[in-house]
């Protein structure tokens, strides 16, 4: 479950135009990544901004800017794995030692 509720648009009229902004780029979905990001409608449009400009507005052709991002998906997974085992270990024995 998240800590920051979604945003549904269906509850958000003010949203409308931002929303159909986002869905217009996104092939007409709505990803929980905007539906976070929409508490702050400023946040919002800057990171559709931001990724559709190193999505569609960089040097690189199709098939290589793919490879890139797969590159980067991978290294950033291998930076959590390497983190997360410490930080998990840490609250099971923190439990334990507290009797939680």
């Amino acid at each position: 479950m998240a800590r920051v509720s979604l945003i549904e648009e269906d509850n958000h009229p003010e949203l409308a135009d931002l929303i159909a902004r986002i869905r217009g780029a996104r092939r007409g979905r709505l990803i929980n990544i905007y539906k976070l990001l929409l508490h702050s409608p400023a946040l919002a449009e800057s990171w559709l901004a931001h990724n559709n400009a190193v999505r569609w507005k960089t040097e690189l052709d199709g098939r290589l800017r793919e490879l890139v991002i797969i590159r980067i998906g991978l290294m950033a997974l291998a930076i959590v794995s390497s983190v997360m085992p410490p930080v998990l270990g840490t609250r099971l024995t923190s439990r334990r030692t507290h009797g939680r």
